[in-house]
C-alpha cells in the first residue's frame, strides 16, 4: 500500500512539473510568434516605402 501511495505520488508530481513546463513553452511560443510578427510587419513597411519611394 505504501508502496502504491509512493508511486501515485510520484506521479502526481511529474503531471505538476510537465504541467509548468507546457505553460512556459506556451509562453516562449508566445513571445517568439509576437517578435515574428514584428519583424514581419516592420519589413513589409520597409518594402512598401521602398518600393513607394523608387
Amino acid at each position: 500500500m505504501h508502496y502504491f501511495g509512493e508511486k501515485m505520488h510520484k506521479t502526481k508530481v511529474f503531471l505538476h512539473k510537465s504541467e509548468n513546463t507546457l505553460e512556459r513553452d506556451s509562453d516562449i511560443i508566445r513571445i517568439y510568434v509576437g517578435i515574428c510578427n514584428k519583424v514581419v510587419s516592420l519589413l513589409l513597411h520597409f518594402v512598401l516605402t521602398f518600393f513607394i519611394v523608387y
